[in-house]
């Protein structure tokens, strides 16, 4: 094992593969929530300038857990990154710090309530969140809609 270079070992190779794979899928994710957003923001926006609904946080699923960058001593918290969409800011994500998160979880309404403050637009995501919101599009606009309706 110990002469065979890295680069040429089955394990290196396999694994090479799952990344690259795995970043082609997220290109393409990526490439559908793009299409998508632009189009949902729009409507959210016409929804808020047209009155129909007041100011809401509707909140996904938790799309990554992070931990934040080395410092000197460290961080007791790292990031939770989740899936929203506000209104009237539109489609995005929001960034918590973990140990806020965690105290907001069981407070009914606290993560809605708090979700504006940290909410990042669609435009701002990097594209790995953008690929890891496409699957999660349909959801919150099913949940808008049937918000809309129910106002």
């Amino acid at each position: 094992m110990l002469d065979q270079p890295i680069l040429q070992s089955a394990n290196f190779s396999t694994r090479f593969d799952d990344v690259t794979l795995r970043l082609l899928c997220m290109k393409r994710d990526t490439c559908a929530a793009e299409a998508r957003a632009a189009g949902l923001n729009n409507l959210i926006n016409d929804i808020w300038q047209f009155g129909l609904g007041a100011q809401t946080s509707l909140l996904g699923p938790v799309l990554q857990t992070r931990n934040y960058a080395p410092q000197p001593g460290g961080h007791d918290s790292g990031q939770v990154i989740q899936a929203a969409l506000l209104v009237p800011r539109g489609l995005g994500v929001v960034v918590w710090d973990s140990e806020f998160y965690l105290s907001l979880v069981d407070v009914p309404d606290g993560l809605e309530a708090a979700a504006a403050m940290h909410h990042v637009p669609f435009e701002q995501c990097s594209p790995a969140w953008r690929a890891l919101l496409c699957e999660h599009i349909a959801p919150l606009v099913e949940r808008l809609f049937d918000w809309l309706l129910r106002a």
